[in-house]
């Protein structure tokens, strides 16, 4: 005949020892939460910053389209108004409808903003007042890396590359192409390295190196 039997402990888990599950089951818990919420961040970031980039890849673009076209205004005005570091107006027909706008392109803060200004009265003006300012890019960081967004190139560039791009303030009557740099952050903290967008346009009107 077999006897059996039974191996237990005489007591249960003290107070003590359910404090440490206790803990150690927080501290599991809330390294799994602290890795997600980490993760999503850098999921949010990840997918924000590529947004803002192709946001600005979009907008160059669009300086580009617009500024290769400038031309003289309805009332005459040379087909560049201001070239600036931050700053750049010009001329130009930039919706077909055979009226020639003023076309302001200027950084505010971290956005890049597009002012345009349709031409109105006889004998025709340009009337501030009637500026519609659209923003173009957001998280351009220029300013705060003392880094200028518009690069102005007089018709000897690239063979002359002493006095290019020119220095400011610029002679506008000189001016024959424009770089345009941007840099991209969405976060410092997250990412301290910049995403630049570099590009050159000649602007066709004024192009006298054929």
């Amino acid at each position: 005949m077999f006897k059996t039997f039974k191996i237990f402990s005489p007591k249960g888990f003290t107070v003590f020892e359910m404090l440490v599950v206790i803990g150690l089951m927080l501290l599991v818990v809330g390294a799994a939460y602290g890795l997600y919420v980490a993760g999503f961040k850098d999921q949010f970031f990840i997918r924000e910053q590529n947004d803002a980039i192709e946001e600005a890849r979009r907008g160059m673009l669009s300086i580009i389209y617009e500024a290769r076209e400038a031309t003289n205004a309805d009332n005459g005005a040379y087909p560049l108004e201001l070239a600036q570091n931050y700053s750049f107006v010009f001329y130009g027909d930039i919706d077909r409808d055979s009226l020639t706008e003023r076309v302001r392109y200027f950084l505010n803060g971290t956005d890049l903003n597009k002012g345009v200004t349709n031409p109105t009265g006889f004998p025709i003006v340009y009337n501030p007042a009637n500026e519609v300012v659209t923003r173009v890019a957001a998280y351009i960081v220029n300013q705060l890396e003392v880094q200028p967004i518009f690069y102005y190139y007089n018709g000897n560039y690239p063979g002359d590359v002493i006095t290019n791009p020119l220095t400011t303030p610029v002679n506008l009557q000189a001016v024959r192409a424009v770089g345009i740099k941007l840099l991209v952050n969405v976060d410092h903290d997250h990412a301290p390295e910049n995403v630049e967008l570099d590009s050159f346009v000649q602007i066709r009107n004024l192009k006298d190196n054929l």
